[in-house]
């Protein structure tokens, strides 16, 4: 039997990660083992340390993205991390990198890119679009 990977979805809406919970769960090869609507709640989730694979947005209230992952990358600095926006023009590569990230894919490209970039992640691999501002 094949192990899946288990992953933690992290966004402030919730219709958004109704659609990813719907199009990851699609797939025989991921179990979404937690949802969580803000960094401070994936920081606090019982599951966390169980999981294989982080999607997290960026912009978010109580806690943002970039500080999540940071604080993520301390304590668990081998869990990748993937991340998501749609913002186009004021998230910027060194902050992306810097925070812990390992991939990075818009909101708005997630159909077409998500299992692609998740693969290439969990190979220990960095995957950035290159129209990600320097």
């Amino acid at each position: 039997m094949i192990r899946k990977t288990k992953v933690i979805i992290t966004d402030d809406s919730p219709s958004f990660i109704q659609g990813l919970v719907l199009m990851i769960g699609s797939n025989s090869l991921f179990e979404i083992i937690a949802t969580c609507s803000n960094g401070l709640e994936l920081l606090q989730s019982k599951d966390l340390l169980r999981a294989d694979l982080l999607l997290i947005d960026i912009e978010m209230p109580v806690m943002n993205g970039f500080e999540a992952a940071k604080k993520i990358s301390f304590i668990e600095p081998k869990l990748p991390m993937i991340a998501i926006t749609m913002n186009r023009t004021t998230v910027f590569l060194r902050d992306v990198v810097m925070a812990g990230f390992k991939g990075f894919v818009y909101k708005t490209e997630i159909h077409k890119d998500l299992f692609d970039t998740i693969e290439k992640v969990l190979t220990n691999k960095f995957v950035f679009p290159k129209e990600l501002n320097l």
